[in-house]
């Protein structure tokens, strides 16, 4: 699977809101998930247009280094109802919050979003692809290659 940061966010002036970023790609003919770390998720409930903003996609929401999925259903248990794993993800008209377990690398989205700007490579790559294609970590990388899929501001 691969990727890249949509242009809505880099060229929107001022604060770019997930709530704003999510509408527009719901213009656009293909389905899409929103893919963001269990650190950030875990504050949705302070969000700009908190609860609407989860009806726009389903949440997938990735553990991060020094996060995990266990404590997230007691930190939002209004939401409980709506996550679910992978393995039990029903495409039904209801959105969803679907817990992933991965490793991820420890870069935020912000960090995304300044690297896009300054014109840095932002392809997506998973970790079984970067081992099977023996692409480079980011580390080690001149052309940066992100891990990770960024979007919005709360």
């Amino acid at each position: 699977m691969r990727g890249g940061i949509a242009g809505i966010e880099l060229d929107r002036e001022g604060p770019s809101y997930t709530f704003d970023t999510l509408t527009e790609l719901r213009r656009m003919p293909s389905s899409f998930f929103f893919i963001i770390g269990v650190d950030a998720f875990a504050e949705i409930a302070t969000w700009s247009r908190y609860p609407a903003v989860l009806d726009l996609a389903h949440f997938v929401v990735v553990s991060r280094p020094g996060f995990t999925l266990d404590s997230l259903q007691h930190r939002v248990p209004d939401l409980a109802d709506r996550m679910t794993t992978p393995d039990r993800f029903d495409d039904s008209a209801k959105t969803r919050i679907i817990l992933l377990e991965a490793p991820t690398p420890a870069i935020s989205s912000t960090e995304i979003r300044r690297r896009a700007r300054a014109g840095v490579s932002s392809t997506i790559v998973t970790g079984a692809e970067r081992k099977a294609n023996r692409l480079p970590t980011p580390e080690s990388s001149r052309s940066s290659t992100l891990c990770v899929v960024a979007c919005g501001l709360p």
